[in-house]
């Protein structure tokens, strides 16, 4: 079987494991392969099976996009480079997978943090500043 067929076959070297989660341990620690923003993620599935379509079907290497005549030398090249990781710098290819906004949910209570204390330092430091100038 192939990557195509199963999510328990190794995107990389096409070992096969007894589950997915025994899948992605044996690539992280055989390819160094770990998934990007994982705390993001919504369809692990669904980004395992498109990894390994652009693998076994585009043949194209998953860090480069060096495109390949075969799967077989596809997968050489990306552990002979050390290349089984996602992009880091350009993620829009995968976005599809993700939920980013979970990450600005609490943007606002913190900006009003922020904001608060900054005030307070402000505040604080003028008091100084006119104490300062009292004493002068």
């Amino acid at each position: 079987p192939t990557t195509l067929e199963s999510l328990r076959i190794c995107l990389f070297c096409n070992h096969e494991s007894q589950g997915v989660k025994r899948n992605l341990d044996h690539m992280r620690l055989q390819h160094n392969f770990t998934i990007l923003d994982i705390e993001c993620l919504i369809n692990l599935k669904g980004l395992l099976a498109y990894i390994a379509e652009r693998i076994q079907l585009g043949k194209l290497c998953l860090l480069c996009s060096k495109q390949f005549a075969s799967a077989d030398r596809c997968q050489q090249h990306m552990q002979d480079k050390g290349h089984c990781m996602m992009p880091y710098h350009d993620d829009t290819e995968f976005e599809y997978f993700y939920d980013f906004s979970r990450l600005y949910r609490d943007i606002p209570q913190k900006t009003l943090a922020l904001e608060n204390a900054a005030e307070n330092l402000e505040a604080n430091f003028d008091l100084k500043e006119e104490r300062k100038a009292v004493t002068d």
